[in-house]
């Protein structure tokens, strides 16, 4: 958390030193949408994709025993995310959203396991599991730029830190059987175990909102947003074994605005 200031200070110095760019580009005369603060819903796509590979050893009739274990496609999915932000300048604002992400992949394991009589002798062993449960929620706070292009639509630019909570789904052993001669092995089942980790990323990205209507004081309109945010964290699955899970990635969506 103490590393929170200073990017927010590096987002906010960032926009500020584009907006004199930017504002040479904004209609003179237009000024943005009615009303300093904003509430906003949105749902779209997260497209990301990540392939978890990891080996595993384990002590076996004296031998070693070895599983090679990996999990495809990890993390693309829908994502819903409410937030809202406040314009506390004529451009220059600041905000915040929660954003969750669900999906689900497979994963293959294969292996190779010691002959009980004889030495320096593997069967080999395969398998795949499927529904491993990837979930992510991520608060995203952001500086923003807003820039009026007409009397109904602006554009606003964020950027700042996210900090993600991470969930995922591991095939973290296996069950077998074998019977004489010994020649081969059968995969019975895999043990699943669920573990959660957090992690602190970035987000940077641009909306587009349209102004529909004015209803009971409030200005309601529809937007359209893109943005890439990335985190992650280290997930210990076995003593001594870890790999990293990453969070986020690039989504587009859209949604309702509300300002007020």
């Amino acid at each position: 958390m103490r590393r929170f200031p200073k990017m927010l200070a590096t987002a906010l110095m960032t926009i500020g030193a584009s907006s004199a760019a930017a504002q040479s580009q904004s209609p003179p005369g237009v000024q943005p949408l009615a009303g300093r603060a904003t509430v906003f819903l949105n749902g779209g796509l997260q497209i990301a994709s990540q392939d978890l590979t990891r080996s595993s050893t384990f002590s076996l009739y004296d031998e070693e025993a070895r599983l090679d274990i990996a999990q495809n496609d990890i993390e693309g999915g829908g994502f819903v995310e409410i937030g809202g932000s406040y314009r506390f300048l004529d451009q220059i604002g600041a905000g915040l959203s929660f954003m969750s992400v669900d999906s689900k992949g497979d994963a293959t394991v294969d292996g190779s396991i010691p002959h009980p009589l004889e030495f320096d002798l593997f069967r080999q062993i395969t398998g795949s599991e499927s529904n491993l449960r990837h979930k992510e929620t991520a608060v995203h706070l952001f500086a923003t730029y807003h820039m009026p292009l007409t009397e109904k639509i602006d554009l606003t630019f964020s950027a700042g830190p996210s900090f993600f909570n991470i969930s995922q789904d591991f095939v973290r052993s296996i069950t077998f059987s074998e019977a004489p001669p010994f020649t081969s092995v059968t995969l019975d089942g895999v043990e699943r175990t669920t573990i959660k980790k957090n992690g602190v990323g970035f987000n940077i990205g641009a909306d587009a909102t349209y102004g529909l209507t004015r209803f009971m004081g409030f200005d309601l309109g529809v937007g359209a947003m893109a943005r890439y945010t990335r985190g992650g964290a280290d997930f210990d699955v076995t003593d001594g074994e870890s790999v990293n899970v990453k969070g986020g990635g690039f989504q587009i969506g859209g949604g309702v605005r509300v300002r007020f």
